[in-house]
């Protein structure tokens, strides 16, 4: 596929037939470089350091890779920040194989830090590369990232073969540290307890193992790899073993209150009449579920009657029960209705009684004779005061009649 690159400069730069299939990312950014990947003709991938203009940069000696660090774990084994972050994300050019035989990577290629300008950084004196001291599958950060570490070793050719320093944190600050760090030979690994690095020391030749992901010394050193191993497993198999007592110490501390608690709230429920809002399960014993299902009924919730045939009780059983149930629910219904139909007759023996009661069924005779009354009432008085105004006002007429003669 095309590639199309927007330069600071607002112009465009085409980049033709990148990535593929098989080649990964067509163009990735990492720091101020791009990493590109394609297939030459005849189907090989290639991949190259690529300004942020879309040009080689040179030289490119091997292939590229991207590596992540991560977050050390604090001395608890917790990860600081809450969670698994990275710390940067460093571009290296592979270079050859540190293995004797590459068919058979441990150390795998030395790798070449890359600044990010894309040229190669600046070693150490003597120096030559670095390498991942334990590469790490998981990173949240990015969850497709498998190269991954957080222990970086730094390699300097030896007479032998090559020594290397080690620094937990990002490949920057090995670079610095390398230069004062003790120097090591040969490197181990183990998966257990988190994952732990071995390394043997070119000063003492006494081998010496770390805590997974840091730089804590456990167990003795020791000029014996296994035995240095295995003093290493036995201070954190004792370290895990009384980690767990306290954890089970803690867990059955919170399990007898909870049964506790639990105890008591059947007691208060049992003496309120409202031994059904609780459930029974298969640690109770089986007076209680027998009880239990006796009051609340076998499908009170799901699995109940199951749990009721585990402790005993026969598939008649539970029919009996049911029966019983559904009995106590129509006498219960039937009560209801009753007292529901006396309340409804008194309300209306109440309505035609008190004249000043809001309606009610059967309050509509009242209604119609108090409106009625009110209403002759209220034509009575008008009509009274219509005569006696007619006859002040003939009074006054004839009084007035008289005076003019």
């Amino acid at each position: 596929m095309d590639v199309t690159l927007f330069t600071a400069d607002g112009k465009t730069r085409r980049l033709e037939n990148m990535g593929g299939e098989g080649a990964g990312d067509a163009a990735l950014r990492v720091g101020d470089v791009f990493l590109a990947s394609w297939k030459d003709e005849g189907g090989a991938v290639r991949s190259g350091i690529l300004d942020l203009e879309g040009r080689p940069i040179a030289p490119v000696l091997g292939k590229p890779a991207i590596w992540s660090t991560l977050v050390s774990p604090g001395p608890d084994g917790s990860i600081p920040h809450g969670c698994e972050e990275e710390l940067s994300q460093d571009l290296f050019i592979e270079g050859p194989s540190l293995d004797l035989d590459p068919a058979k990577p441990f150390f795998g290629p030395l790798l070449i830090p890359v600044r990010r300008d894309g040229q190669p950084a600046v070693l150490p004196e003597g120096a030559i590369g670095m390498f991942p001291a334990y590469v790490r599958d998981r990173n949240t950060a990015r969850k497709d990232r498998k190269q991954n570490a957080v222990t970086w070793g730094v390699v300097f050719p030896a007479a032998n073969g090559f020594q290397f320093t080690l620094h937990v944190g990002p490949p920057s600050e090995a670079l610095i540290a390398a230069e004062t760090a003790p120097r090591y030979s040969d490197i181990g690994r183990s998966i257990d307890h988190g994952g732990m690095v071995g390394a043997k020391s070119v000063a003492d030749g006494l081998w010496r193992w770390f805590r997974a992901d840091t730089d804590i010394p456990v167990g003795a050193a020791n000029a014996d790899f296994q035995l240095s191993l295995n003093s290493a497993w036995e201070v954190q198999n004792a370290e895990a073993a009384a980690n767990y007592q306290i954890f089970a110490a803690e867990w059955a501390k919170k399990e007898a209150g909870r049964v506790e608690s639990q105890k008591r709230f059947k007691a208060e429920a049992r003496a309120a009449g409202r031994i059904c809002d609780y459930r029974v399960d298969s640690t109770s014993p089986r007076e209680e579920v027998v009880e239990y299902v006796t009051l609340c009924g076998p499908g009170n919730f799901p699995g109940l009657a199951d749990l009721a045939r585990a402790n005993g009780m026969t598939d008649a059983d539970l029919e009996a029960i049911r029966l019983a149930a559904w009995q106590r629910q129509v006498a219960q219904a039937q009560m209801l209705a009753e007292a529901e139909e006396a309340a409804r007759i008194q309300r209306m023996n109440n309505a035609n009684k008190n004249a000043g009661a809001g309606y009610l069924p059967g309050q509509w005779e009242t209604a119609i004779r108090l409106g009625g009354n009110a209403a002759v009432d209220a034509i009575n008085q008008s009509s009274d005061n219509w005569l006696q105004e007619r006859r002040d006002q003939y009074v006054a007429d004839w009084q007035r009649s008289q005076r003019a003669y």
